[in-house]
């Protein structure tokens, strides 16, 4: 049973999202052993990435970080992915299509995405492959 942590605490924890920011903190290895988890952020905002990659983090996993559709393609056909976190509002090619086209690849298609957004989106987002769509506003719980 996982425990749950807000995402306030987790940013408590590490001295903010702009301290972070300011230290240059975000994860970008590349490459993953056969042992660890690798999640996959594909996320143009930087606050939004910052707080996933915490949150994921926590949960043990190994954080890359991808800010548009092609960049995410290009990681994601090099590393091991246990899990991708998509924004679908991405410059260029954007969310929906990276979903479209992870999903056209066998290996890649096995990974869970779970997918950032609106409520308006959701089924789209669920029809289109995604395991799981989370809403991008936080509203009380």
């Amino acid at each position: 049973m996982s425990s749950q942590i807000s995402s306030e605490a987790v940013v408590e924890k590490h001295g903010g999202v702009d301290g972070i920011l300011a230290s240059g903190a975000m994860s970008e290895a590349v490459g993953s052993s056969a042992f660890e988890r690798t999640a996959l952020v594909v996320e143009s905002d930087d606050r939004t990435a910052v707080l996933i990659r915490l949150l994921l983090e926590d949960e043990g996993f190994v954080v890359l970080r991808a800010a548009s559709a092609e960049a995410a393609l290009l990681l994601a056909s090099r590393n091991r992915l246990s899990l991708i976190a998509l924004d679908h509002q991405l410059p260029g090619a954007g969310g929906w299509e990276f979903l479209l086209r992870l999903r056209e690849n066998s290996t890649l298609a096995r990974v869970p995405v779970v997918m950032i957004a609106g409520p308006a989106d959701a089924n789209m987002a669920l029809s289109g492959g995604a395991a799981v769509c989370r809403s991008r506003s936080a509203g009380p719980s």
